[in-house]
């Protein structure tokens, strides 16, 4: 039931990507893809992102008139499909699902990575989002700032709002 409903939604946003690019650039849309296009999921296989990938590109494929593939390249949080991306050429025929863990996160987890995002990546489209939260359970030692709502009190806090919790 959730897959199906997963389904519904990837699909018209699949379309419209597909349709977008066609009509803002029909000179490139003539000339790809010339061979396969290979979706590179930093994650393993059968995880929320590697599902949402699949039925994206399930939704696309007639379209594309050439193989679509999906290929799960786990490890180092993302950095192990990030790194094949980065070193494939740059026609368009390998993408990348990025995440923030990939795109944004590591370059502060790691000392060094082999490479730039801002530099070696481009952004196609964005397919989706998701909230994390980080809960606590009730009558520990941690306090909120005061800035989280209580159960049922309204709205969540803004994203990315800092001191959500100390000690």
């Amino acid at each position: 039931m959730l897959l199906e409903c997963i389904k519904r939604t990837l699909r018209p946003i699949a379309a419209i990507i597909l349709a977008v690019g066609l009509v803002t650039n029909p000179t490139a849309a003539q000339n790809y893809p010339t061979r396969a296009v290979k979706f590179v999921v930093p994650f393993p296989a059968g995880g929320a992102m590697d599902v949402a990938m699949r039925i994206l590109v399930s939704g696309m494929e007639p379209a594309f008139r050439v193989p679509l593939v999906v290929e799960n390249r786990p490890g180092a949080s993302g950095n192990i499909g990030t790194v094949q991306v980065t070193q494939s050429p740059a026609d368009g025929h390998t993408l990348l699902l990025g995440i923030a863990a990939n795109t944004s996160i590591n370059r502060f987890l790691y000392k060094t990575l082999p490479f730039d995002v801002n530099r070696d990546l481009a952004p196609v489209a964005q397919f989706g989002s998701s909230t994390l939260r980080c809960l606590i359970i009730s009558g520990c030692r941690f306090q909120t700032n005061g800035t989280t709502p209580e159960r049922g009190a309204g709205p969540a806090p803004a994203p990315f709002e800092a001191d959500l919790i100390r000690l």
